[in-house]
């Protein structure tokens, strides 16, 4: 009898050590759906089997909603970054064109120059 024991007890350990190594490299709600295929087999394993199955999902759709909920996040920071770079360049044009130089007139003949020019290309008289 005590042998008979050794021999189940062996095997017991051996069951649990493949049971280990098969659950390793696997995600958490993989881990708790071969549980509950483990248990589904055992007398009121049935019940609980259901109720793994149950939290494996809302574990997974919690994980959803939070990874869509940082994506979200990550977007909105990614429109707000947007929306100041192109007040920013908004603000430089604004203010490129308040520095620019007004059109110069000329002193002999009126006509209208361009900024920066030394004589009228008109009468010829200088500008500066």
């Amino acid at each position: 009898m005590t042998e008979l024991d050794a021999k189940v007890a062996d095997q017991e350990q051996r069951h649990r050590l493949e049971r280990m190594s098969a659950l390793a490299g696997q995600s958490e709600g993989q881990m708790l759906a071969m549980q509950a295929a483990d248990l589904a087999g055992k007398e009121h394993g049935g019940a609980f089997a259901e109720a793994l199955g149950k939290l494996a999902d809302g574990e997974q759709a919690r994980r959803e909603r939070e990874r869509a909920d940082a994506a979200a996040a990550a977007s909105a920071e990614a429109l707000r970054d947007l929306a100041k770079a192109s007040i920013e360049a908004g603000a430089k044009v604004a203010s490129a064109k308040a520095a620019a130089p007004a059109a110069v007139v000329c002193p002999g003949c009126g006509a209208t120059l361009s900024p920066g020019t030394r004589f009228c290309g008109g009468c010829g008289t200088a500008t500066v």
